[in-house]
């Protein structure tokens, strides 16, 4: 058998092999090798080393296929689909006093020289990483002075923040400064077809450590995301796609949640909740106390929500994770993957809700080689008029990269922050910052009436409030959550094709 054949048989089984330097790293499945299949990794890792690196350069040198939240962040923001016209976007506003404006933008462009993801375009069904691009230069806008700055600021906003890459264009990433009388004010948005949360902050540390000192050095990548995008794109999902195949009878669809007909492309606003970390280490421990993860808890409070002014108790979110596999540490590129988790509101208590959701994720992730975005397409595959999953939830808890100090505090003070990704209407993420918990929904507010995002996101405050305080662990969804009279739906959802 030759290299490259016993490599993709690996990988078919789930086998990841990567390079660590000189050495070979591997994860596999629990019986996915057999005896013979670790002598042939033995007596042939000098071969399947020069393979691997062979074929990472040559990724490096071509164009090379989307992932597949990839593919559907660019299928999503087609123009004709009700939640399209719209990027997957992260843009934030930061503030200090001053700036070295040309100290960050050198170290930007040594990360865009360092990084082939920042220098990606798409086309079709393709990526591909230009080999040189011009000198990244950050615009500057002088108000100073300028009587008409606040309005004028309130428009760069407007349009920057939800501005829509052209994804065949470069650059994917948007970086400019506006000086102000006594301070300026710096806006930097980044399309998620080229980085994913961690990416992201592993971008703002360098770019920080580079601004300090242009002779740092940072550690090389160890590959690149080509590698991991072909190697995907070989990979079979094997026992994942038997696990969601069997399931797809008794999936339901989204939450089915009041709405009206939505008037030109989406915007975004956020509605933001911190706890206090004496207070939410609280509720972490009453909740490990019941054998309950942080994430879960969150999520099956996102759940009781959403189930309380569905029409449907039951239904999916899209839980997305950030898994890029062994080997590819110091990689810049969107290694999100996504689960359709199924939300179920009959069990009698909320520790009863969070413990099944639990052993329901734990399975999902033992599957998780089949994405949700393949599950979804076959489910309305089967299912035509199944209401999309357009909830979703991203817990970054525990996660290495994004805990403890906020990585964008060197650029002083952040003053506005927004995400949006196509056909999401709320997008609810959670983080730890300094000991706090920051939980934010990003909602298309204009899809719901008037008034039923503001009682969503109360409701949700509330019920943290009674979990922290040791109330809400026996109620039912409704006496948990207490709702208000909703609002009946102005139209009838009408799914848009993915």
């Amino acid at each position: 058998m030759s290299i490259a054949d016993l490599v993709r048989d690996l990988e078919r089984r789930g086998v990841e092999l990567a390079v660590d330097g000189e050495a070979l790293t591997m994860r596999a499945p629990k019986g996915a090798l057999a005896d013979h299949d670790r002598e042939a990794l033995r007596l042939r890792k000098g071969e399947i080393l020069a393979w691997l690196k062979g074929e990472a350069a040559e990724a490096d040198a071509g164009s090379f296929p989307l992932t597949d939240i990839q593919e559907a962040y660019l299928v999503g923001r087609a123009a004709e689909l009700e939640l399209g016209r719209v990027g997957c976007h992260a843009y934030r506003e930061f503030e200090a006093d001053s700036y070295d404006l040309a100290r960050l933008e050198d170290a930007w462009n040594r990360l865009v020289r360092r990084h082939p993801m920042l220098r990606a375009v798409f086309t079709g069904d393709r990526q591909q990483v230009l080999p040189e691009v011009p000198h990244y230069r950050i615009e500057v806008s002088d108000l100073r002075g300028d009587p008409e700055a606040a309005p004028k600021l309130d428009a760069i906003r407007a349009e920057r923040s939800h501005h829509v890459f052209d994804p065949a264009g470069w650059p994917l990433f948007d970086i400019r400064a506006t000086l102000l009388d006594d301070r300026v004010r710096l806006h930097v948005g980044v399309d998620l077809l080229i980085a994913d949360a961690v990416s992201l902050v592993q971008l703002f540390q360098e770019w920080s450590a580079l601004t300090n000192d242009p002779d740092t050095v940072l550690p090389a990548p160890e590959a690149s995301f080509a590698q991991h995008c072909r190697a995907l794109a070989r990979r079979g999902a094997g026992a994942a796609e038997a696990y969601w195949q069997a399931r797809l009878p008794t999936l339901p669809g989204g939450p089915d949640l009041p709405r009206r007909k939505l008037d030109g492309p989406p915007r975004f606003t956020r509605h933001t909740h911190r706890i206090p970390a004496a207070s939410w280490a609280g509720l972490k421990e009453a909740a490990r106390q019941r054998g309950i993860t942080p994430s879960a808890l969150l999520a099956t409070a996102y759940g009781d929500i959403l189930a309380a002014f569905s029409r449907q108790p039951g239904f999916l979110i899209v839980l997305t994770t950030f898994a890029a596999p062994p080997g590819m540490a110091n990689v810049v590129g969107d290694f999100t993957s996504t689960i359709l988790l199924e939300m179920d509101s009959t069990p009698a208590s909320f520790a009863e809700r969070a413990a099944t959701l639990q052993k329901r994720l734990a399975q999902d992730l033992d599957h998780a080689a089949m994405s949700g975005v393949r599950v979804m397409r076959e489910l309305r595959r089967h299912r035509p008029d199944i209401t999309p999953a357009t909830a979703v939830f991203t817990s970054t808890l525990g996660h290495q990269v994004l805990g403890g100090r906020s990585p964008l505090a060197w650029l002083g003070r952040t003053v506005h922050a927004i995400t949006q990704t196509p056909q999401v209407a709320i997008d609810h993420h959670v983080l730890e910052e300094e000991g706090d918990l920051l939980a934010s929904w990003d909602v298309v507010a204009d899809l719901f009436p008037a008034g039923v995002v503001g009682s969503m996101f109360a409701a949700y405050r509330r019920l943290l409030e009674r979990l922290a305080s040791g109330e809400g662990w026996s109620g039912g969804v409704d006496a948990a959550v207490d709702v208000p009279p909703r609002p009946a739906p102005a139209v009838a959802f009408a799914p848009e094709p993915l």
